[in-house]
């Protein structure tokens, strides 16, 4: 078995829940759970846009009955996510939002990289208002 990882047990928490489809841009910060993504049954649907990918899975859910994940970029790409978490919870549609907190490469100047800072702490308190759920991280039988 493959060493076990924060990709690999996030992946195997997302299927220990029934998760089969995560929207998202494709980025390095996120590339141990992708890479997880099919030893667990998961399919990547490729976005242009973060917003996008909540609204895909909000709309996943209201045709299907499927709650669906949707992954954002550090920073802008964090807060490109606020307007389809926020309506999906004003909808009373339940999806998982995930970003990464990696900071900016060393070899970029603070002037020049763009950071999220606390942005993303102060949303998911808001959107976690309709209700929050523990994953289970043990292996899916």
């Amino acid at each position: 078995m493959a060493e076990l990882n924060g990709g690999r047990l996030l992946a195997r928490c997302l299927a220990n829940e029934g998760v089969r489809f995560v929207f998202g841009l494709p980025s390095p910060e996120i590339d141990p759970l992708l890479a997880a993504l099919d030893e667990h049954g998961m399919r990547l649907v490729p976005v242009r846009h973060e917003a996008a990918g909540a609204h895909m899975a909000e709309g996943l859910y209201k045709t299907t009955g499927q709650v669906a994940v949707v992954i954002g970029n550090p920073g802008p790409g964090s807060a490109n996510l606020l307007a389809g978490v926020i309506t999906a919870r004003h909808e009373g549609v339940p999806l998982v939002a995930i970003t990464s907190g990696r900071t900016a490469p060393a070899s970029r100047s603070a002037t020049s990289a763009i950071r999220a800072s606390d942005a993303s702490g102060r949303w998911a308190r808001y959107a976690a208002g309709a209700g929050t759920r523990t994953l289970d991280a043990s292996p899916v039988a």
